[in-house]
């Protein structure tokens, strides 16, 4: 009995030795680490306003449209024997091609039977000299019995008889040049290249004079009417005076096209009140050897456009993204520190603000001030 009442004891005191230690090892502190001291300014990012003369550009979409589009209508009546292969929407035509080719057999005819009664007063015409020169001797070998007034000799040298017939000489002659000229109407062609944007007729139709076969336009150029608004007219006319010619740069899916000002509209568009400028792009369809290497621009097709609008002096550049509310920006100024400036905007694009320079010394803040006060000490990169 004393023996297992020792060892229950000496098993106890054991426990407790073990959880005082335990216990001890628990509330001793760990060891504390040497920290570094350090700056602990903030750091930010900045970009330079640099001031100076910038070129400015107004931006504006658009759509491609035909430059001149013309309808073909045939000055003669026929059956249209031949259209071009590339006769169809879309389909590029050279100059001097044939585009329409219409039955010419009836004025075939008619061009023979005008040189034949051509060849029939010219005969007439001689006829009647030749008896002008008989009743002038005639009238010689009788001039000592005879005695007349200048009509009467008139009629008896067939003088009107020979206006007469030189009268039925040029008016067939006027008849050839005529049916000439209507046998050449029934083929049709054109002196530039030529897109065609729409085709009526079919081959083997007959159409009248006057009748629509398509509608072609000017392969050379294309042209598209820009909105911009009113407010930027003034700087545009500032760049180019009296007579706009602004070039343009036609931007489609990052490929350029070089364009040109043509035409300034004086109305403002009644629906979006806007003022419209029609530009004139060169080679759209890439048709001289130094275009071959990009794609065609095709009517329709939706562009960007920037245009030339001259420059502006003593002015500073500020990306759109870094301004709030359209009005201010966070600046780090001479002394280093946090500043929210005003902006006075001279001019905008789409992705910067053309300003007026800002205090010595400033430079722009990239991206957010990240809870930072104006004020507040900052080092920069």
């Amino acid at each position: 009995m004393k023996r297992v009442i020792f060892k229950t004891l000496l098993f106890l005191a054991l426990l407790a030795a073990f959880a005082w230690g335990v216990w001890s090892i628990m509330q001793t502190p760990p060891p504390a680490k040497k920290v570094r001291t350090g700056d602990t300014t903030p750091l930010v990012e900045v970009l330079p306003l640099e001031v100076g003369e910038h070129t400015l550009r107004l931006f504006a979409y658009g759509r491609v449209e035909a430059h001149d589009p013309l309808d073909l209508r045939p000055q003669v009546e026929g059956r249209i024997l031949e259209l071009h292969p590339a006769f169809e929407p879309g389909g590029l035509i050279r100059a001097g091609g044939e585009l329409v080719r219409l039955d010419d057999a009836d004025h075939r005819l008619a061009l023979a039977a005008a040189q034949s009664a051509l060849e029939k007063a010219e005969a007439q015409l001689a006829i009647e000299g030749g008896r002008r020169r008989v009743a002038k001797e005639e009238l010689r070998l009788l001039a000592d019995s005879l005695s007349l007034d200048e009509g009467s000799r008139s009629l008896a040298l067939r003088a009107p008889q020979l206006r007469e017939a030189r009268a039925d000489v040029l008016a067939a002659r006027n008849a050839v040049e005529m049916a000439q000229l209507q046998l050449e109407r029934t083929r049709i062609t054109l002196p530039q290249d030529v897109i065609v944007l729409q085709r009526d007729r079919s081959q083997g139709e007959l159409v009248h004079k006057g009748e629509r076969i398509g509608r072609v336009a000017s392969a050379g150029h294309a042209q598209i009417s820009l909105q911009i608004a009113p407010s930027q007219v003034d700087r545009l006319n500032a760049a180019t005076g009296a007579s706009p010619d602004n070039r343009v740069i036609i931007d489609h899916r990052g490929i350029h096209y070089q364009g040109q000002v043509k035409r300034l509209q004086q109305a403002l568009s009644e629906r979006t009140r806007q003022a419209a400028l029609l530009v004139e792009i060169e080679d759209p369809f890439n048709l001289k050897a130094e275009h071959h290497d990009r794609p065609p621009l095709l009517i329709g097709t939706y562009v960007e456009a920037w245009i030339d609008a001259g420059s502006l002096p003593n002015s500073i550049i500020i990306p759109r993204a870094q301004l709030s509310d359209n009005r201010h920006v966070w600046v780090v100024d001479a002394d280093q520190r946090l500043q929210v400036r005003s902006v006075q905007p001279l001019f905008e694009e789409p992705d910067r603000v053309f300003a007026a320079p800002l205090p010595d010394g400033d430079r722009l803040l990239r991206g957010n001030p990240g809870g930072l006060l104006p004020g507040t000490r900052v080092r920069t990169r």
